[in-house]
């Protein structure tokens, strides 16, 4: 009896995810700004396998100011290759290139979808489709809005699908006094989107008092976003700020709801992957935007003092 107790102890500690992940940093960026339209800025990488081949696909923001979505390729994830005719989003278009989400929907339509925040922050969301992923792509309208009327810049967000509904954990922040949080919403058919657990935001993320939390992201496998996984949990990877909204680290957190639900943050509270705090490196006040697959974390490293934004990667310690 003892030993099934434990046994059963065991595994459950194991399937909720308590076991602390450990992630080692590499010391350099693994991408930096190099074209003039980037504005010494790369950041928000969303990484997946590139199906068909055995190299990584990496969507990324450049620019300040002006934005506009980038690609490249890797056959390791620490050197990385753009693709020829980048940008894929042209600055030109008006509809703008900050925080990209792709998803291949592989399950019924074949399209990629490629989710950005609008130029001007506050007019929601641009949804395009291609059938490549890289070219050719159509505006698909939306009514993605405010979840509460506070809550009204719209930032990173994570989609994936559920049966037959799209599920979106989308940032938006208050800019009148409130900060970045996360809100849920949910569609059947990507043009209509409704807002869920009664437009409230899932608090239990936020690491201190008055901080922003954001940039939610899940693991990719196959160039598929994972959402709940064998295990019956989603594991989350995002960022928040510990004095408002900067410096920010990288915490993980999980839940078996994400409906009813709440998150339990994992590793004791505490962040997976830190800032450096140091004004000569890249990451000086912000790691962000975590995007998993297999045994790395790709982030976008900032120095606002600076104003430059690179693209690291961390590994999994075994």
């Amino acid at each position: 009896m003892i030993r099934t107790s434990l046994l059963l102890l065991c595994i459950a500690l194991s399937t909720h995810g308590i076991n602390a992940e450990e992630w080692t940093k590499l010391p350099d960026p693994v991408l930096t700004a190099a074209h003039d339209y980037e504005q010494n800025c790369v950041c928000e990488p969303l990484v997946m396998s590139d199906q068909g081949t055995n190299k990584y696909r990496m969507y990324y923001r450049s620019g300040w100011g002006t934005t506009a979505v980038g690609v490249a390729f890797s056959d390791d994830g620490k050197t990385w290759e753009r693709y020829e005719n980048n940008p894929i989003t042209p600055p030109e278009d008006g509809l703008g290139g900050m925080q990209p989400w792709v998803t291949n929907d592989t399950s019924s339509s074949g399209f990629w979808y490629l989710f950005t925040t609008h130029p001007d922050w506050t007019s929601g969301v641009t949804i395009r489709r291609s059938t490549d992923g890289l070219t050719n792509w159509e505006v698909v309208e939306n009514n993605l809005s405010s979840p509460d009327g506070v809550h009204t810049y719209f930032g990173n967000r994570v989609m994936w699908k559920e049966d037959d509904l799209w599920c979106l954990l989308q940032e938006v922040g208050d800019m009148k006094g409130g900060v970045w949080e996360i809100f849920l919403y949910t569609s059947k058919d990507l043009k209509d989107w409704a807002v869920r657990r009664n437009g409230k935001p899932y608090v239990e993320l936020q690491r201190s008092a008055n901080s922003m939390y954001g940039g939610p992201s899940f693991e990719t496998f196959n160039g598929q976003v994972v959402g709940k996984n064998e295990t019956g949990y989603y594991n989350l990877y995002y960022h928040a700020g510990s004095d408002g909204n900067l410096p920010t680290d990288i915490y993980r957190a999980s839940s078996v709801d994400v409906v009813g639900g709440e998150w339990t943050v994992e590793n004791g509270g505490e962040a997976i992957l830190m800032h450096s705090g140091n004004e000569n490196k890249f990451d000086y006040d912000q790691v962000a935007d975590p995007s998993r697959i297999n045994d790395m974390i790709f982030y976008d490293g900032d120095n606002n003092v600076n104003a430059t934004c690179a693209i690291g990667m961390s590994k999994k310690k075994t």
